[in-house]
Parts: structure tokens; sequence; C-alpha cells
């Protein structure tokens, strides 16, 4: 299971669609959330992405993200704190 090591924080609006196997994904004060092919996800600005996971053993994730952004600059920045170190 591979996991993100950078905590970051949203600027923008994103929403997120799951193609193939499952995503564990969490932001700051919620619990991990296991998203299956065909269900989709969103974030919003200020979230703190915490945790990006591949919840299968075996198979491959694949997923699909549009951001909304209605201003020049970055999409995130690194999260005060860095790593996620879970």
């Amino acid at each position: 299971m591979t996991r993100s090591v950078l905590r970051s924080v949203i600027l923008v609006a994103v929403a997120g669609s799951l193609a193939g196997a499952a995503m564990r994904m969490s932001v700051r004060g919620g619990a991990d959330s296991v998203y299956r092919r065909g269900e989709v996800f969103v974030e919003l600005p200020t979230d703190v992405h915490q945790t990006s996971a591949n919840a299968s053993a075996s198979d491959s994730a694949h997923f699909t993200a549009t951001f909304v952004c209605d201003h020049p600059g970055p999409l995130s920045v690194p999260a005060p704190g860095g790593a996620a170190g879970r």
C-alpha cells in the first residue's frame, strides 16, 4: 500500500472519481475513507489532505480529478508540519 508523504493544503475545490480498484484518503479532522470504482470524492479549499493510499494489495488504483480554480497560482501548498509520517 502506497501512502502520500506530504500533507498539502488544498487552495481550490477538487472533485474526483475512482475509475479502478480503491483508494484510501483523508483530510484533517476526518477519518480515513475508502472510495471504490464509480464513487466520487470532494476536497474543499483550505482542506488539509493527509492520506492517499491504494486500498488494494493487488490492483492498481486509478482516478480522475477536476480542479475548480477561479484565480491564478498554485492548486495546493505544503501544509505546516510537512510529512505525514503515517
